[in-house]
Order: C-alpha cells, then structure tokens, then sequence
C-alpha cells in the first residue's frame, strides 16, 4: 500500500521514480554512499540499506530506544529514524545488491508524511481505504483477533504488532473482504478497468526490476509475460499473509494465518495452491 502512495504521488509530479535521496531529503545529513539511491531503489530493496541491521550502527542508542518504546509520537519518530539511517554508509552500491528490509519503507512513509503533510495513517484513510470502501482497516492489532507467536510445542496467543514506526512496512490489518478490495484495485488497473493511474504508470507499477522480480509497486512478479502473477507475503512474527494475483487470469487469492512462523508459512502457501493451482 505503501508503493501505491508513492505511486499517486509520482502521478501528481511530487517527485520521479529516479529522483535521488539527495534531492528528495536535500536538508538531510546522507552518507555518500546512499546519496544516488534512487525512490524506485528504495521500493525494490536495492538502494543499499539494507534490513534491521542498519539500526545496530545508529550510535544515538538512546533515539531507538525511545522511538521503539513508542515514547515518541509516530510521525516525529518516522522522521527522526530516517534521519538517522540516512548517515548510515550502505551495505553495498545502490542498485547492485538485492536485500529485503524494512527501514526502507519507513523511510518511503516519512517522505510521504513530509511530501502531503498528513500522517501516513491520514494517507491510507484517505487515498486508500475510504475509495475502495475497507471499512475494517487501520494500522496495529486487530481488534478481536490475537496473533499467535510459535514457542516450540503450542501457540501462544498474543495482541501485539511491529512497533508504530514500522507502519509503512507492514502495520496493516484489515478482513479478508477487504483485502480482496485492494486485490481486485491491481486487476482493474492491469486490465483497464480503474483510471486510478494512467496506463504508463500502470505499467511501470509492475515491470520487475530485479532478478528477484520486485516491482515499483511493491508486488514480486513471476512467471513469464504471457502469464505474469504478482505475488508477497508477509508477517509480524504473530501473524501470516500471503497473496496472489494471476493477472490474465483476472484472478486474485489470499490466504492468512494468525500464527508467525515457518508452520504458517507452509499453510498459507499451500492454501494459495490449493486456491489457484497456481504455484507461487
């Protein structure tokens, strides 16, 4: 949902796919090495940040542990955090090195909330949501529902999530229902049907930019073009999502699980199969 912000924002001539961190942040301290790191880097895990490790070099050890305790209002962390990154030299060029991580995401939401000066929460309310009707989303624990954190021989049952700052990297909860809503948007945008986007930023949205398929839209592509799917999962440790989209097939499968882990993964993975026939 993040990259779909970012997306609108790209539309409205906010900023460009290219555009570097040095123009984005250009009142920011940034390390040279992560200077020419790129917003499209940044989506697809290439610009050079990395995943948590970064916040092991962060020397204001005291900053993360208040922004992680949650003593520091959301937004003002989110910023403080990017800032503190951003000094941080990159683990490799950007545009080289393929890693999945988080703070870049967290970074990605910072620069919306300093872009539209709106809370990211305000943002997919707003952009998102209420448009599409997910009358059951927010950010945080579901209400209702506890996760399930896997200790060896049983589950235990928590209510708990990745802390405030992470939003823009996985927060989200919402039904099933709804989450379909925000499936059957990417369909409608692959085949036409929603002028959300126009269709040269439609299919810039989806283009794999990697060996490993990511995409500026934050989905993973697989298959070959005559039979594309985007395809991500993800999970708080306490809970499990997985989905599926075949874009010529008009189709579209979730699975979920309120348990983390390496069980849950194998079950929502085979639920997708079982759902699609389709293996992801």
């Amino acid at each position: 949902m993040t990259a779909l912000l970012i997306a609108l924002a790209v539309q409205e001539d906010k900023f460009e796919y290219r555009t570097s961190l040095q123009e984005l942040f250009p009142d920011y301290e940034i390390d040279a090495s992560l200077k020419s790191a790129s917003l499209e880097q940044l989506l697809t895990h290439t610009s050079g940040i990395g995943g948590e490790s970064v916040f092991n070099e962060i020397d204001d050890v005291g900053l993360l542990h208040e922004i992680f305790q949650e003593r520091i209002k959301e937004v003002r962390a989110r910023g403080l955090l990017t800032r503190e990154i951003l000094k941080i030299p990159a683990l490799s060029e950007p545009g080289q090195e393929i890693e999945y991580g988080n703070p870049a995401y967290i970074i990605l939401g910072h620069l919306l909330e300093r872009t539209h000066k709106r809370s990211y929460s305000e943002l997919l309310q707003e952009r998102i949501f209420q448009p599409l009707r997910m009358t059951s989303c927010g950010l945080g624990p579901a209400p209702k529902v506890f996760g399930h954190k896997d200790q060896i021989s049983k589950f235990v049952p928590l209510q708990q999530d990745n802390p405030k700052v992470y939003g823009p990297a996985g927060r989200v909860h919402c039904s099933l229902e709804d989450w379909m809503k925000y499936a059957a948007l990417h369909l409608d945008l692959q085949q036409g049907r929603s002028s959300l986007l126009s269709s040269e930023l439609v299919k810039l949205l989806y283009q794999p930019m990697n060996s490993d398929g990511y995409t500026r839209g934050g989905w993973i592509r697989l298959g070959a073009d005559e039979n594309p799917v985007l395809y991500f999962e993800g999970s708080n440790t306490l809970n499990y999502a997985a989905i599926l989209i075949a874009l010529h097939h008009d189709l579209a499968v979730a699975a979920v699980s309120n348990a983390g882990g390496s069980v849950a993964r194998d079950a929502t993975q085979a639920a997708l199969r079982m759902g699609t026939r389709l293996d992801p």
